[in-house]
């Protein structure tokens, strides 16, 4: 059996699985690519703790100040498997910040670009 982890999904991913002699915590950061996990023999649940990547930095033509992208969101689960199973997780990556003439391209794996407006442009959403 496999699943698939996608959504609009995060930054950093926390996969932790509890066996009967203590705990197995596995990180997942950014890679531009797939990541899998294969569900250790015994373990029949994982809590996931997934944090959402930032939004890119806005640019507005004539000012050194941008404003800050925004925080990614934040999500905790404890979701059945099955020993064996493979797990496909998408870490997504940050929003790129906006730049003269164009928004930011969005973070890998779901982020939205930017917009442009007259001499503002917005950062990328996160992936």
């Amino acid at each position: 059996m496999e699943r698939i982890i996608r959504h609009s999904l995060p930054f950093i991913l926390l996969l932790i699985a509890s066996v009967s002699l203590g705990q197995i915590t596995q990180t997942y950061n950014y890679t531009g690519g797939v990541q899998t996990f294969v569900v250790p023999s015994g373990i029949t649940s994982i809590t996931v703790d997934a944090r959402g990547a930032a939004g890119g930095n806005s640019y507005y033509a004539g000012s050194t100040t941008a404003h800050i992208g925004g925080l990614g969101g934040r999500v905790q689960a404890d979701i059945p498997v099955t020993p064996g199973q493979t797990l496909y997780i998408y870490v997504g990556g940050t929003g790129n910040t906006g730049a003269l003439g164009a928004g930011g391209a969005g973070g890998f794996n779901g982020g939205g670009n930017g917009a442009f407006f007259s001499s503002y442009s917005g950062g990328g959403g996160g992936g």
